[in-house]
């Protein structure tokens, strides 16, 4: 398989799982990816719910290359000027510092480079006939649909990933929003308990009602307490809250204990609710 051999027609793989690899290793400008679907059975007429990347993964790792050279050969043209650059008396901070900068793109880009290389000869193995075209046989009684196809092959691309510290940030997460809602509704409840002594409260603690000086009292001493309040016409400090403090806190225990604990990036997710790592 090469880059040359477009549009391809390969036997033994379903036509969209070859537009699908097709547009990764190319690109939607190059792989001639149309943006009408007027002809259906064109290879190249676009999957549903799929947009490919403006430049394919030939050329991603083409240009991650060719940042990675620019990255050495301005380390060398450095140590060539000066074999002990970074590290010699005479070099200024700034130097040093460029000189960090430019071993950094030169890691970043190479190791981008080695990924992206990994990727591509992934996708040439799924398009491979003889590897895969028994297995496509048996998954065409599975799956009826291009979205299904296409999650088939990103989760096979995802596969790949590590996802064991993105299942530890779950872990972490769900219990740290068990305590969160745990917390909240135990401040909520010792909140409700204060507001029932009678006990004139700042405006954060009053509840946001049209009752602005008592709670519900709890005993007759705490209505003696409210009555005698009224006939002597004392005021409230200040004006009641805008919201309701108790009533948030019952709020954000009750959502602390239904949020969904996702990354919100399906094949992370996807990957997360694996058992592969």
């Amino acid at each position: 398989m090469n880059e040359q051999g477009f549009p391809w027609i390969v036997e033994g793989i379903p036509l969209v799982v070859e537009r699908y690899i097709f547009a990764q290793l190319l690109g939607s400008e190059r792989s001639g990816w149309r943006d009408d679907d007027e002809d259906p059975e064109d290879p190249l007429s676009p999957i549903v719910d799929f947009c490919p990347p403006i430049n394919g993964l030939y050329e991603q790792r083409s240009e991650a290359l060719r940042e990675a050279t620019y990255a050495t050969e301005r380390i060398n043209e450095l140590y060539f000027d000066c074999p002990h650059c970074g590290d010699g008396p005479h070099c200024h901070p700034e130097d040093r510092d460029y000189l960090d900068m430019l071993q950094h793109e030169k890691l970043r880009h190479s190791s981008a480079a080695n990924e992206i290389k990994h990727e591509i000869e992934l996708l040439h193995r799924l398009a491979n006939p003889e590897l895969m075209g028994e297995a496509y046989a048996l998954l065409e009684f599975e799956l009826s649909t291009d979205q299904q196809w296409v999650r088939f092959i990103e989760s096979a691309r995802n596969s790949r990933m590590n996802y064991s510290e993105f299942r530890k940030i779950q872990k972490r997460t769900e219990k740290l929003l068990t305590e969160v809602a745990k917390v909240s509704r135990h401040l909520a409840k010792l909140l409700r308990d204060l507001r029932n002594t009678g006990i004139p409260l700042p405006r954060e603690l009053r509840a946001n009602s049209d009752d602005r000086y008592f709670f519900k009292a709890v005993s007759s001493e705490l209505d003696y307490v409210r009555l005698r309040r009224l006939l002597e016409g004392i005021s409230e400090p200040d004006a009641a809250p805008d919201v309701d403090l108790m009533a948030r806190l019952f709020k954000v225990s009750e959502i602390a204990e239904s949020l969904p604990v996702e990354f919100a990036i399906p094949e992370i997710d996807q990957g997360c609710s694996t058992l592969t790592t």
